[in-house]
């Protein structure tokens, strides 16, 4: 059996290194993987020249847009002959541009992977009704590495890690006021304006969706454009401020109880006063993180509004052996993790107790055994589902 995995440029190779750690749970199972990073034009070529051979069981890309490329007049997804794997690293709405425009066109089987549970729901929804019987929509979380590339903590260096952009230094983005200026009605106004007041308040595990649909009186709905690109607007908007919130929350804990803090992230250089306890590494590469999860002893996460699902990064550092405090998911893991190795926090204005917590009630261990949730057993599953609905 052979699978053609395709991934594409990202600033801090967190499309591409991913990309290498499923194909390796696939190698696992005993698949012929083979790998092509379509960011020049040269791996293009190479890519067009694989696809045409016709020689894998089914094509696996980690970027919707991928399929989009295009040879003279055809885009790429006409070459490919065996059915598609395409796993969707962020809610749909940001990639409805080429859903709409692959479904209708392809004939073979093609299964859309999400991270969260709720985007899975509403893409199944979506693909029922426009009657695609060739595709589907599987939840597909993230997962551990079958291999650590850094397994031992020799030096505890850091207290605390976090990996935050602080996105309102570097870019401007729509602002909470022209959010709710552009709003029609006086009712929906109303309810962004208390919604953004008390986003520290807010239950981060209720899906944004439920709030959109409060506001607006309306579901999210992928067949109507302008609620997507509404709902995209609306879920960036909520993901900058909480991230601001969450990262500037971390900053003044640590400094007020001298702990050790290593920030990893844009826009950080902004902010003045930083104290000398804490280390700004900027943007760090994906297969970085690994290191530094060996140098430290909490790992602190927010997920990018998702609620039914959990981000690489907390089972990457649970590997490690390293704890966590993340946003509550409803998303239960499947191994036993020991007492005090993750910790939730409900609302941003919990985060601090959180913290003073788990540093005086955490040790740091080797590693933790994380069988049901690497990307061996995620492959595993994976065939298991996509091959019952070929």
């Amino acid at each position: 059996m052979k699978i053609l995995f395709i991934s594409s440029p990202h600033p801090s190779n967190a499309i591409e290194a991913p990309a290498k750690l499923i194909l390796e749970g696939f190698k696992k199972i005993g698949y012929h993987a083979d790998h092509v990073n379509a960011s020049k034009e040269l791996n293009r070529k190479e890519l067009i020249n694989l696809l045409e051979k016709n020689d894998y069981d089914f094509v696996f890309t980690l970027n919707i847009r991928t399929l989009l490329l295009r040879k003279h007049i055809n885009r790429i997804f006409k070459i490919i002959k065996c059915p598609i794997i395409v796993f969707l690293l962020d809610h749909p709405v940001y990639h409805m541009d080429g859903i709409r425009k692959i479904l209708p066109n392809v004939k073979q089987s093609i299964c859309l992977l999400t991270p969260d549970e709720i985007h899975q729901r509403i893409l199944s929804e979506y693909i029922q009704k426009n009657k695609y019987t060739h595709a589907s929509a599987v939840f597909f979380p993230w997962a551990a590495p079958i291999d650590l590339p850094n397994k031992n903590h020799n030096i505890q260096t850091y207290d605390l890690l976090c990996f935050c952009s602080l996105d309102g230094e570097i870019e401007s983005g729509t602002s909470e006021k022209e959010f709710i200026d552009s709003l029609n009605e006086k009712s929906e106004k109303i309810y962004f304006e208390e919604f953004f007041n008390q986003i520290v308040n807010i239950d981060l595990s209720t899906p944004l969706e439920i709030h959109f649909e409060k506001g607006f009186k309306k579901k999210l709905d992928f067949d109507s454009p302008e609620l997507c690109e509404r709902f995209a607007q609306f879920d960036s908007l909520v993901k900058r401020i909480r991230r601001n919130l969450f990262g500037k929350m971390i900053l003044s804990t640590a400094t007020k109880s001298n702990l050790k803090l290593c920030l990893c992230g844009s826009g950080w250089d902004k902010i003045t006063n930083i104290h000398d306890n804490v280390t700004l590494l900027g943007s760090v590469s994906y297969m970085e993180q690994f290191a530094l999860y060996a140098q430290t002893k909490i790992l602190i996460n927010i997920d990018p509004n998702w609620t039914n699902g959990i981000h690489d990064r907390v089972f990457n550092s649970l590997a490690s052996g390293i704890s966590v405090i993340t946003n509550k998911s409803h998303y239960l893991l499947t191994d036993p993790i020991p007492e005090n190795k993750i910790i939730f926090f409900q609302y941003l204005n919990e985060l601090p107790e959180r913290i003073e917590y788990l540093v005086n009630h955490t040790t740091v261990c080797d590693q933790i055994s994380l069988p049901s949730d690497t990307w061996f057993s995620r492959a595993k599953y994976l065939l298991q589902t996509f091959l019952s609905q070929k």
